[in-house]
């Protein structure tokens, strides 16, 4: 095919020397018709774009990672995709590529999800936000996010000693279903205030952290 016409259309323009007023233009691909650049009148040639046509069935999305995360991220892993325009509402996908190209500017880099859109409910240009599912290869610790306080720039996680409470300053790494990392302050074992401890952390919280010398 030449320029979208066929063997059969090209020999007939050369033999005839006439164009029949009404072309028939083929797609490589199938799809849906997104752009429109066709004019009345308009001269074209070969490298004009006269339609553009889109596979609604399948998107990607491009996200950011920040530089601190890049060796957590793997080609396959499932993600979970969430948009304004649906609020409650996920939609499931893979991470297809990771870019070898650190942005400078922002010490990120992109990573791309290509998700199926049957039902067309999603649409190109759409502001989306994106969780990726970590696949650990080696155990880690990790409680409860209601586990963890905020105090000032630290977290917190209060452990049951005995029949004391006191509060231990810990390193968290990611989140994922309700659950966080510890990457250290604590160890495997140890009794740590979870869920339903709330009207406890509440009366002792004040005076334990000033004992600790941390408030």
């Amino acid at each position: 095919m030449m320029m979208g016409f066929t063997e059969r259309q090209v020999k007939t323009i050369s033999e005839t020397h006439q164009i029949n007023p009404i072309i028939t233009l083929y797609a490589p691909i199938s799809g849906k018709i997104i752009e429109n650049n066709a004019i009345l009148g308009a001269m074209i040639d070969q490298g004009t774009e006269i339609l553009t046509i889109m596979d609604p069935t399948l998107l990607v999305i491009d996200a950011q990672v920040y530089e601190k995360d890049i060796a957590k991220i793997r080609i396959g892993q499932e993600v979970e995709v969430s948009v304004p325009a649906y609020p409650g509402e996920t939609f499931n996908g893979k991470i297809s590529y990771i870019s070898d190209v650190l942005k400078e500017e922002t010490r990120t880099i992109t990573v791309r999800t290509e998700l199926e859109n049957r039902e067309y409910k999603l649409k190109p240009g759409m502001f989306a936000d994106i969780k990726i599912y970590l696949n650990h290869q080696a155990e880690v610790l990790v409680v409860s996010e209601e586990a963890i306080l905020d105090e000032k720039d630290e977290k917190l996680v209060f452990l049951k000693i005995d029949d004391k409470y006191l509060p231990v300053i810990v390193e968290t790494g990611t989140k994922q279903g309700g659950y966080v990392e510890i990457i250290k302050g604590i160890q495997e074992g140890d009794e740590v205030v979870t869920k339903g401890s709330f009207q406890l952390k509440s009366k002792l919280y004040d005076e334990i952290l000033k004992k600790a010398g941390i408030r």
